[in-house]
């Protein structure tokens, strides 16, 4: 082994591993193979999955691509764009949209429509039917009093596994999400059939939070509202609205791909959403960008812009050096951009990006009555890339979820907060601008108005009215003359209150000259508490 040949000392345990196996390998031969400091090759390792379910990168020389050149604005600032045409029209808009679609509920029943009632109708019917066989099965049991010697019909072995014939963990044809699945299937359809994005859209991580005892929660410190929860894959457009999301069940499910999990992910999500091949705009995160995903998605006509990590694959070899506060390094390499920038000097590291639809250019902008000077693929990264934040920010505020140890409520809470919001995006494009809150209001209004017209509304049980002991139970009787009171003013409600607890109500009784609660005035009797009397009766009593 030559001096020259580098030690194990500075690196890590997987990179010492690698030296040591090759020392021994040249040493057993007796080969004359050196590795010098200045050689141009080093050893690679295989990818090794950590954190984010993703392949991370040893940071070795052999990862660098050398057909990276230097270029500087001026080199760029008339070489032409090369991007795929944009073949989609009126996008960032509203489309197929019925008519007399005007109020608030109208737009959410496009999300939520009679066909996905009927489906919660039928497999809660469903789910009641298993209760109802259960006393049947119970007497075959004491009928056959050998069943323990007795194999079980395969029907009665499935009904005991699951009643809506779920296939195993480990079958070909398991599916993870079964019970959420039709559900699933029907928004994202719906969510693709009344809306076209923009050119710029993004694709990130979100969570479903809960904490239950489940094989799908992945644990995510980075995000804020929910730290525990399942995780799902969506993409959005730039204004916040849910186009196409799937769920993550965990890398033992996952499809395998040689690039990795984001690899898959980004692919899959652009092929289900038929926005592949049309000239999009996609801004992902360090956890997605690639140069191979970006050469892929090139020559499927949609460009990508993105962070990067430093030790990705295929990056020039100096771009992680420190750079002064301010500047900014370019590299070409055909169609793809990497930019280099420390825009403080409290960053430790450069922020990299990786783009195929920019070029080395930069740009200034008034912010917050500062001019700021920054590459321009960063100002297009900070305006596009949070359309899926964006939309967990509006779930979260005003979320339907509700204490549940189902994991499939907690996602069938998810999806329609999700088409609230997209619902809302649509009805402010078309109609008018409206707060959310306000729109949400209206659409719950709605629902609780909407009765089946041969429904009978619930009979409640007669009262006992409060009298002597003994005495026969007298109907309720409403008069619904009860005043509310000026301003904040409360008066004692003279039917519930007690001496141990005293209850206050808003409203009152100006005959009475007492306060009551609205439902407490069917109650309301004389101040003697022996006999009632309507507030006619009380008004010429006293009058």
């Amino acid at each position: 082994m030559d001096s020259q040949t580098p030690g194990p000392s500075g690196l890590n345990r997987r990179q010492r591993n690698i030296f040591e196996a090759i020392n021994n390998d040249m040493s057993d031969e007796n080969d004359d193979f050196d590795i010098s400091h200045e050689s141009d090759e080093t050893v690679s390792s295989s990818d090794e999955e950590v954190g984010r379910d993703d392949d991370v990168d040893l940071d070795l020389d052999l990862d660098r691509d050398e057909d990276w050149r230097l270029v500087t604005p001026d080199n760029e600032r008339d070489r032409p764009l090369l991007v795929p045409a944009f073949t989609v029209r009126n996008s960032m808009a509203p489309k197929n949209i019925p008519e007399g679609t005007e109020k608030p509920i109208d737009f959410f029943m496009l999300y939520f429509s009679n066909d996905v009632l009927n489906s919660i109708v039928t497999h809660t019917n469903t789910y009641a039917d298993s209760f109802l066989t259960q006393p049947a099965i119970i007497q075959w049991i004491r009928d056959h009093p050998s069943s323990r010697y007795t194999k079980w019909p395969e029907e009665a072995e499935c009904f005991i596994r699951d009643h809506r014939l779920e296939r195993e963990r480990g079958h070909a044809e398991y599916d993870p999400w079964a019970k959420i699945r039709p559900i699933l299937t029907h928004v994202n359809n719906t969510f693709k059939t009344y809306y076209t994005p923009s050119q710029n859209i993004s694709i990130d991580e979100s969570m479903v939070g809960m904490k239950n005892r489940c094989v799908f929660i992945q644990y995510m410190p980075n995000k804020r509202h929910s730290r525990f929860g399942i995780k799902k894959f969506e993409l959005c457009d730039s204004n916040g609205y849910t186009f196409h999301l799937q769920l993550y069940a965990g890398k033992e499910l996952d499809v395998q791909h040689v690039e990795g999990q984001a690899f898959v992910v980004v692919e899959k999500l652009m092929r289900e959403s038929n926005l592949l091949g049309r000239g999009y705009h996609l801004f992902t995160d360090n956890f997605y960008t690639k140069p191979k995903l970006a050469e892929f998605l090139f020559t499927n006509e949609t460009l990508l812009s993105g962070t990067v990590r430093a030790n990705s694959k295929g990056l020039p070899s100096d771009c992680s050096t420190k750079l002064p506060v301010g500047q900014a390094k370019f590299w070409r390499k055909n169609e793809q951009l990497t930019v280099a920038f420390r825009e403080k000097k409290s960053q430790s590291k450069n922020v990299l990006l990786l783009s195929t639809g920019h070029n080395a250019q930069m740009a200034t902008k008034q912010i917050k009555n500062k001019e700021v000077t920054k590459p321009t693929v960063i100002f297009s990264y900070n305006s596009y890339m949070g359309g899926v934040d964006l939309s967990d920010k509006k779930v979260y505020h005003l979320a339907s979820e509700r204490s549940t140890r189902r994991y499939w409520k907690k996602i069938f809470h998810n999806f329609i907060d999700i088409a609230i919001v997209n619902s809302h995006i649509i009805y402010t494009h078309l109609i008018k601008k409206t707060n959310r809150r306000k729109f949400v209001i209206d659409i719950v209004e709605a629902l609780c108005a909407t009765q089946h017209p041969d429904a009978q509304p619930p009979q409640r049980p007669p009262q006992r009215a409060v009298g002597p002991a003994g005495a026969a139970p007298v109907a309720p009787i409403a008069t619904n003359r009860l005043v509310l009171l000026e301003g904040k003013k409360e008066k004692r409600c003279f039917v519930c209150s007690t001496p141990a607890q005293r209850k206050r109500s808003r409203h009152w009784c100006p005959a009475c000259k007492v306060g009551c609660h609205e439902k407490c005035e069917a109650q309301l009797t004389h101040e003697d508490n022996k006999f009632r009397i309507t507030h006619a009766e009380k008004k010429e009593s006293t009058g």
